[in-house]
Formats: C-alpha cells, structure tokens, sequence
C-alpha cells in the first residue's frame, strides 16, 4: 500500500515547478538610502504589488515561498507546470523563471563549508 500511495504522489510533485516570479516595480535598492520618504512610499508600491500579484498567482494554484523586496522585486512560489503561460500574462509580472539555487546563505548544504 505505501509503495502503492508514493508512486501516485510522484507524478503530482513531477507538475509543480519552483520559480522567480520577477515584478514590475523597481527593487528598493534602485533609491538611494538616504531618500527615506522615498524609499518608505516605493516599499508600499513593491508590497501592494506582490500582494495583488500573489492573490492571482494563488488562484492558479501558487503557493508562496518567499518574497523579495530589497535587491530584486520578486516572489518565490511552487506553480503547477500548466499555469506557466497564464502566470506570465498577469499584469506586473516582466517575467517566470525556473529556480536555479534553493539554498539561502548560511544554509547548510554542499555548498557551505563544513565547521571544523
């Protein structure tokens, strides 16, 4: 039964993608840090951006992993495969690419050192 239960839960993990869902608003990064005002009003622009794009993103299936604010406008999110296309059709989306790196820093893994 179990090997019966893996099996079928393959193929639905297999439909997902991770992917950098990239928005329209410029990074927090692009002004400079002592435009505070500035800087304050673009974080709002960014947040109700990722918000209303994330609402979308949800229904077609997304589940958020996380959200970038300061470098990169970007949300991280688990997508099924066939919602690709329609994902790069919302309003505010410049682009849909595939994860290439799943660890953060200070993460351990195979790319961090070991301690010694």
């Amino acid at each position: 039964m179990a090997c019966a239960a893996t099996a079928a839960s393959t193929p639905l993990k297999a439909q997902s993608v991770e992917v950098w869902v990239e928005l329209s608003e410029p990074a927090l990064a692009s002004l400079p840090r002592d435009q505070t005002a500035a800087r304050a009003a673009q974080l709002q622009r960014i947040a109700e951006e990722q918000d209303r794009v994330m609402m979308q993103l949800h229904r077609l299936g997304a589940v958020e992993r996380a959200r970038l604010q300061t470098v990169r406008n970007a949300l991280a999110v688990t997508l099924p495969a066939a919602a690709l296309e329609q994902a790069r059709a919302i309003v505010g989306v410049r682009s849909v690419q595939a994860v290439q790196h799943r660890h953060r820093l200070g993460a351990s893994g195979p790319s961090q050192p070991a301690d010694r």
